[in-house]
């Protein structure tokens, strides 16, 4: 146990998460810098869970776990013998193994965990990246391979959950707050900085609309629709496109987003999510681990909520070292053939076997 949990009285608490949510859509508007994962279900339960345990100001601080490990039946249990068990359980060496056995012993039902392990990543990406760009969520100075809870709510975004705000005086308070942090849009990153990295980090950060206005290229390729897995030329498009950022100097693919042709290309035009039921991230690697050979070391892929029913996929291609080119997609129907794609300005293409041939006799330096 990190520390000995004193008898002061824990924060009342909202009914039901729909209203954390209603209450992160009023603090962060579409234009403001916590938008959207400020405003998305895993904002909510990280407040949710913070408040739960008191996890204000440094104190009593919470990890991903604390948010994962929660579920319906515990939250459900609202005296503060229950939450301070809980954060005891939570933050011990047995985590969630320790949660399993607190419920066992109180006799009351485990619950279905609301995320399962693998979003932890998403969880610090989004909903967490965005809360503390804002100033809402604290985190303290720990190393980044320390396991020791890290995470509080600022004690003055804490009180716009306040059971007694509504109507008026909550309008009021979230005004102030809002005042009081500066809570503007993030500026946009200038065209000559403005590249994979700043890319990837305005998306995970939650402001996709960094890319709104700016022209497919090399790295960045854009779709409105899902790809149809399932459907094998839809497969064989999708591994060939993630291939092709692999084959040159790595690359941004993000599935949400509609273009407009203009005369120097196709220029990302809004943002247009996809329904969270249309996408399985693990259906997208597994697909990518049997088809691209070798396997693309640091390959993301992760979901950005807009809101509670849709989303942004985002497949992250870090730049890979030479020695590990090329990169080529496997024939389900002959495994001897094999095709090789590479990015070619803001198209793809299947490279010849000539140009293949040069690329090997090069050592696949891609900058000759």
């Amino acid at each position: 146990m990190l520390e000995t949990l004193t008898e002061d009285a824990l924060p009342a608490l909202l009914p039901s998460q729909e209203e954390y949510l209603q209450r992160l859509s009023l603090i962060f508007p579409a234009t403001s810098a916590g938008a959207p994962h400020g405003t998305s279900p895993g904002a909510a339960a990280v407040v949710f869970v913070a408040l739960y345990v008191g996890s204000i100001d440094g104190v009593r601080p919470i990890n991903i776990v604390s948010v994962t490990a929660m579920s319906d039946s515990i939250a459900a249990r609202r005296s503060d013998m229950d939450r301070r068990a809980y954060y005891e359980a939570v933050t011990g060496p047995g985590r969630a193994s320790e949660v399993q056995r607190l419920c066992e012993q109180a006799g009351y039902p485990r619950g279905t965990p609301w995320y399962r392990d693998n979003a932890r990543e998403y969880l610090r990406t989004g909903p967490v990246a965005a809360l503390l760009t804002t100033g809402a969520l604290l985190s303290a100075s720990l190393p980044t391979t320390s396991a020791r809870p890290r995470y509080s709510l600022d004690s003055s975004f804490a009180a716009l959950f306040a059971q007694e705000l509504s109507g008026d005086s909550l309008a009021l308070a979230i005004k102030k707050w809002q005042t009081s942090v500066h809570q503007v849009t993030p500026p946009p990153v200038t065209e000559s900085r403005f590249a994979l990295p700043q890319a990837y980090s305005a998306i995970v950060s939650g402001n996709p609309g960094a890319l709104l206005g700016r022209k497919e290229c090399s790295w960045l390729d854009v779709k409105s629709q899902p790809y149809k897995l399932g459907n094998p030329a839809a497969e064989e498009e999708f591994c060939k496109d993630v291939a092709a950022f692999a084959n040159l100097h790595g690359g941004l693919l993000v599935i949400g987003f509609s273009t407009a042709v203009k005369q120097d290309g196709e220029i990302i035009e809004a943002i247009t999510p996809i329904r969270t039921a249309e996408i399985n991230r693990e259906q997208h690697r597994k697909i990518l681990r049997s088809r691209v050979k070798p396997y693309i070391r640091g390959l993301a892929v992760e979901w950005h909520s807009i809101d509670s029913e849709a989303g942004i996929l985002v497949i992250y291609i870090p730049q890979q070292p030479d020695a590990h080119k090329p990169f080529i997609l496997s024939n389900k129907r002959d495994p001897a053939a094999v095709k090789c794609p590479i990015r070619d300005a803001d198209g793809t293409h299947w490279l010849s076997a000539e140009e293949l041939a040069r690329y090997l006799s090069l050592g696949w330096n891609t900058t000759r």
